[in-house]
């Protein structure tokens, strides 16, 4: 496991962490700046089904990932969605070039934060 693309990951952790925090004390006239940032921080936010039929035409999303950042080191939050489409878990990955992808052991505390963070991605 490169140690590098952990230090990636927990400095992406703590940019999500002040990201949220700017939020939370934003004044009324700069919340919109301050959720704007949460936005437009992640490279890509996707979604993918399970197993459908070959003749349907649509399909329900299962799974999401939000990508961070890539290259060496890459680092993702992977997570399942509820029938509502909503996150309902989150997994703080990183790899570095050749490397598998590394799950960071998370604190309850920053499991809900990253919680807090994809849930902006997916409206009710």
């Amino acid at each position: 496991m490169s140690d590098n693309s952990r230090q990636q990951a927990e400095v992406q952790l703590a940019t999500i962490k002040e990201m949220l925090q700017a939020v939370e004390n934003a004044a009324d006239d700069e919340r919109e700046a301050a959720e704007q940032a949460i936005y437009d921080d992640p490279l890509a936010v996707d979604v993918r089904s399970g197993w459908v039929n070959v003749w349907t035409t649509e399909f329900e999303p299962v799974e999401y990932r939000v990508l961070l950042c890539t290259g060496g080191p890459a680092v993702q939050l992977e997570g399942e969605l509820d029938d509502r489409n909503q996150p309902y878990n989150v997994q703080l990955q990183h790899q570095d070039w050749f490397e598998p992808w590394q799950t960071v052991p998370l604190t309850a505390e920053d499991t809900e934060t990253l919680l807090t963070y994809v849930r902006h991605f997916f409206p009710y």
